[in-house]
């Protein structure tokens, strides 16, 4: 049996199914097994030209595409960056309906996702809060509920300023333990907003792999503002700047 999916969470649970399974997501001979390769989606483009459905001009739409949804590289050796299909196919889509680039870059569905990262941090919080008040925490830990926001925030400001280097992308691991830094750039890699930046043996570098992601994120650091009431607002659009 082959799954995929966004997150490991499965993987960590004792009562899951799939706590046995092999995760492949990380082997760099995986890396362009559900993505497109630059040479797949210039083929896409001529392919759809050459039937009279596609107007664009070839490079233009392919300049587009790679500053939207290429730059993914899912396995830290991995040599080749590949493109998200679901939006190279929305972009199509929408341009062969249109006959014109696309207004919304986008998709519906890739929002979604984000509403469904904003969900999953704010049950990690409420996860964390319980097991805190119950007194599962260490006493070196008990804030960490509280101190989760602004740990994220700065995490992602460090990403988004000089990328990220640190031990390596979780494999698993549990909701309620979403609050630990390494766990929480996990789930950002899992969903598609980090990305392994090149090509590198014995460090984990991690960066922002396009303009979309790019604003995923910044709609994320926006509202772990609003959960940090002490930073002000002009701290925070100066920081969003650099976005």
């Amino acid at each position: 049996m082959f799954i995929t999916g966004a997150t490991p969470f499965a993987l960590e649970d004792a009562v899951s199914g799939f706590n046995i399974g092999q995760h492949i997501g990380l082997e760099p001979e995986f890396n362009a097994l559900l993505g497109f390769t630059e040479a797949e989606v210039r083929h896409l483009v001529q392919t759809y030209r050459k039937a009279g459905v596609l107007s664009l001009d070839e490079d233009a739409a392919l300049d587009v595409m790679r500053e939207w949804y290429g730059g993914y590289r899912f396995a830290n050796r991995a040599k080749e960056t590949v493109y998200n299909p679901n939006m190279v196919l929305h972009f199509l889509g929408s341009a062969m309906q249109h006959r014109s680039m696309p207004d919304d870059l986008i998709g519906e569905d890739i929002r979604k996702d984000y509403g469904q990262l904003c969900d999953l941090l704010t049950k990690s919080q409420k996860l964390a809060a319980r097991r805190t008040q119950s007194g599962a925490h260490r006493p070196d830990e008990r804030s960490g509920a509280r101190r989760a926001p602004k740990a994220h925030f700065d995490l992602l400001r460090r990403v988004v300023g000089e990328g990220y280097i640190g031990p390596g992308i979780q494999a698993a691991f549990t909701l309620e333990r979403l609050e630990q830094g390494e766990n929480f750039l996990s789930l950002l890699y899992y969903l598609g907003l980090l990305s392994f930046q090149d090509e590198a043996v014995g460090w984990t570098r991690l960066h922002i792999p396009n303009r979309t992601a790019r604003e995923l994120l910044h709609d994320l650091l926006r509202d772990i503002y609003d959960d940090v009431g002490a930073l002000s607002f002009d701290q925070a659009e100066r920081d969003l700047a650099t976005l």
